[in-house]
């Protein structure tokens, strides 16, 4: 089983979380197949840390008390983050910006761009330039994931796509998200 590299952009609660939740399920992941290594965690107010044998999930999970960050360099950003760090998946949870959906949109053309697949919880890529995006991540070869943009993550693209193909969606109602209610 080869390890999938990832890299988090934006280190709140969500990034923490979810090393939290790749901490505690392990072995599950692993009995499916799936090693998950965080590789490089970066944010505008901590910096960056990286390691290519992984960083420590509880430690990340518990803010990166332990986790040796760095500040940014000259030149470095989010952008060049994500085209940089060696990882097969960038997962981008940084702050929206409602009025533009960036800097989170150049974050996610740099990885596309640099082979990697794109997973985001940020809301202002999709509703600014899902399109685009989506178009260039098909055209590098890669995926280009949001589920976790609505409904706290429920599978609501993927049970489209994949389970209702032949359904035309004209409406949905209720509660999506905290964010949005």
């Amino acid at each position: 089983m080869k390890p999938l590299r990832l890299a988090l952009l934006g280190f709140g609660r969500v990034a923490q979380s979810l090393c939290g939740l790749i901490d505690r399920e392990w072995e599950r992941l692993a009995a499916l197949g799936v090693e998950l290594v965080v590789i490089a965690a970066a944010s505008r107010r901590r910096g960056v840390a990286a390691s290519p044998r992984g960083l420590d999930l509880a430690d990340l999970a518990a803010g990166g008390a332990g986790v040796a960050f760095r500040h940014w360099g000259p030149g470095e950003d989010g952008a060049s983050f994500a085209a940089l760090t060696d990882a097969d998946v960038f997962v981008e949870l940084t702050t929206l910006d409602i009025r533009s959906g960036q800097p989170a949109i150049a974050h996610i053309k740099a990885a596309l761009l640099s082979g990697k697949h794109v997973v985001t919880a940020n809301k202002g890529p999709i509703a600014w330039d899902y399109a685009r995006l989506a178009a260039l991540a098909a055209e590098c070869g890669r995926r280009f994931l949001f589920e976790a943009t609505v409904l706290d993550g429920a599978p609501v693209f993927s049970l489209v796509k994949r389970c209702l193909p032949a359904c035309r969606v004209t409406g949905i109602s209720g509660i999506l998200n905290s964010t949005t209610n």
